[in-house]
């Protein structure tokens, strides 16, 4: 499963790396809502692709995501099974270096100020 925040020349990257009976789920398009994509693995490893926004749903199904999240994922999280990608650290007083990485779109994963 993969959860895309960017969208637009993301879509294609995404799909590319997803095994077998793969999902990406597309939550919002930073980079874009249009893309030239090939829909090729989506066939061959019979990819699922969905989205889906929070914003306008009512605040029961916000509470039930809430909740899922709190019980299926968060325990991963907590016991190490799922981490974060960090791709680089920076102390606090390099903020400016950290946000012009993160405006380049050169990274895969979390940019990480330390205090």
């Amino acid at each position: 499963m993969l959860v895309d925040l960017m969208g637009g020349d993301y879509i294609q990257r995404n799909l590319s790396c997803l095994a077998k009976n793969g999902q990406l789920i597309n939550l919002f398009y930073l980079n874009g809502s249009t893309a030239t994509v090939n829909f090729t693995p989506v066939l061959i490893n019979g990819l699922t692709m969905t989205g889906s926004v929070l914003r306008p749903q009512p605040l029961d199904v916000k509470a039930t995501i809430r909740n899922g999240l709190k019980e299926s994922i968060w325990p991963l999280i907590e016991n190490n099974t799922v981490r974060p990608v960090i791709y680089q650290t920076f102390p606090l007083s390099d903020a400016s270096k950290a946000h012009e990485l993160m405006e380049s779109s050169q990274h895969i994963g979390k940019i990480v100020l330390t205090v």
